[in-house]
């Protein structure tokens, strides 16, 4: 009996873990999409608190879907495992300086409520050592480093489908280049981006969420 009871509660842990892991895959990108269209309509003026309460609760299931995606390679030894660990420990690295950043972004949005005044307070901000790099320039680019790494090694061992590895991977590099090279509105480009990624793994999240 007690076997049983312990066979049941792990497989409820494991079908919990899919229902979490496929829901964040299908959500995630939905909540940065529509803090750019708000942001887009209303602008920064009148959108900044409600856009950056959207980017925040995208982030959130980032974080489900990098351990979700840890769980989906398994545990691993040699260099997969070693590449596997590498790709989430920067993947939530940079997850984690990003919601620092959200934060410090909607902690301005309430102590300003005017562009200038926010723009002086971004000013002083900034200007503490490091700062810049860590939560605004270098820091962020972690998440995507990692996660980029971690597509790449579920398409190489056909955790999920090549071709949806290959469509995520293409909307991170469109996501990154593009900003750098600024090729596309962020209102346009955003959506684009997230949209591949989200294409990529929407076999494997229905896949969690129907057989769990």
């Amino acid at each position: 009996m007690q076997r049983a009871t312990v066979a049941l509660l792990k497989g409820i842990d494991k079908s919990m873990r899919k229902f979490i892991t496929g829901t964040s895959l299908l959500v995630a990108p939905f909540g940065q999409i529509g803090a750019g269209i708000v942001l887009a309509v209303q602008g920064s003026s009148q959108g900044w608190l409600l856009a950056h309460f959207l980017m925040l609760a995208s982030l959130f299931f980032y974080i489900a879907v990098i351990i979700g995606i840890g769980q989906l390679l398994g545990t691993q030894t040699g260099l997969r495992g070693v590449l596997g660990d590498t790709g989430a420990i920067l993947a939530l690295l940079g997850l984690l300086l990003t919601v620092s950043q959200i934060t410090i972004d909607i902690a301005v949005g309430l102590l300003a409520p005017t562009t200038a005044g926010m723009d002086q307070l971004f000013g002083h901000i900034r200007a503490f050592p490091l700062m810049e790099y860590a939560f605004y320039s270098i820091g962020p680019s972690f998440f995507f480093i990692g996660f980029f790494l971690l597509i790449l090694l579920l398409g190489r061992f056909h955790v999920i489908p090549f071709w949806g590895a290959g469509v995520a991977a293409a909307g991170i590099v469109l996501g990154v280049v593009g900003r750098e090279l600024n090729i596309l509105p962020d209102a346009l480009l955003a959506p684009l981006a997230l949209g591949c990624i989200w294409i990529g793994f929407l076999p494997t999240a229905w896949k969690l969420l129907t057989n769990r």
